[in-house]
């Protein structure tokens, strides 16, 4: 194993004036996979979030001229076109706007969903721990996909439904996790310290059970948005996700899959752009992994 350079030596633990989030940090830093990972996936973003602004029209703008061009990466369609003459490599960069956000923003309102139901019932305790967990492992008890599935066809579809069924489906496992840790905190020191200071429940809850589950909760997150993202491309895929005008990976994939046999790299191309980033995802996710609990290593 390569030795790590002495600027990211890594400190002991307990290393005086150093906080465990700069350990943490030293840590994913010097996970050179990880950090790989890390700088693909930012030239991911800045591919689907950027490239659009180099074009001068939509990605839904149709070239009748130009329908089905094939694949030639020095033509003005690189990817070539659909059959409405659109240029596939932009509706693949639109895509993984749609993609990324939605992965996105519905991990950051499942977790704390998550981590605000977990750290309630954790450091409550009794019969409110009993009737909250119960609660969840009722919702644990239907099939993940089946409850998207349902969700999705009872709302609609579209990028908004899709955020909200994927929510209501994924909040579960956080919850879990952060009141485990919550039971593990509740009877510590620095919590009976703050409730002989006068503090109220409330206040003990947000001022320090959450906060302590911070390491926690950006593991779980970093495992959880590739989840979405894969989620979000199959309900597309199935017809229960995103519609036009919208499109995302899935969206892409689904319309390529049907003209695999005529042009491969409509179906292949979308199909790399998601698998790539739920790649470099997974090697972000056990970085920070390893880094916020190097005794998992």
């Amino acid at each position: 194993m390569t030795d790590v350079p002495a600027d990211l030596a890594l400190p002991t633990e307990g290393a005086e004036g150093v906080s465990p989030l700069r350990e943490a940090l030293r840590r994913f830093r010097a996970n050179r996979a990880a950090v790989a990972s890390l700088a693909i996936l930012i030239l991911i973003v800045i591919f689907c979030f950027g490239g659009p602004l180099l074009y001068s029209y939509e990605p839904d703008d149709a070239n009748f001229e130009a329908m089905n061009a094939p694949l030639d990466l020095f033509s003005a369609y690189p990817f070539g076109t659909d059959d409405l003459g659109r240029d596939l490599l932009l509706r693949i960069m639109a895509g993984g706007q749609v993609s990324l956000i939605i992965g996105l923003v519905a991990t950051l309102i499942a977790v704390a969903i998550g981590v605000t139901w977990g750290s309630v019932a954790g450091f409550l305790g009794g019969v409110v721990d009993q009737v909250m967990m119960r609660i969840v492992d009722v919702l644990y008890g239907i099939p993940y996909i089946f409850q998207v599935i349902l969700i999705s066809m009872a709302l609609g579809r579209g990028s908004t439904a899709v955020i909200i069924a994927v929510v209501l489906s994924l909040w579960l496992t956080p919850s879990r996790i952060v009141r485990a840790q919550a039971i593990a905190l509740r009877n510590r020191e620095f919590i009976e310290a703050a409730r002989a200071g006068g503090m109220t429940k409330r206040q003990i809850v947000l001022k320090h059970i959450m906060p302590n589950c911070v390491g926690v909760v950006i593991v779980y997150s970093s495992l959880l948005i590739p989840d979405v993202i894969l989620s979000e491309s199959l309900l597309s895929f199935l017809g229960l996700g995103v519609q036009a005008p919208e499109t995302s990976w899935g969206v892409l994939i689904s319309e390529g899959q049907a003209k695999i046999e005529t042009d491969p790299h409509m179906l292949i191309l979308p199909g790399l752009a998601l698998a790539l980033t739920l790649f470099c995802m997974n090697f972000v996710a056990d970085g920070l992994r390893d880094a916020f609990d190097p005794n998992e290593r």
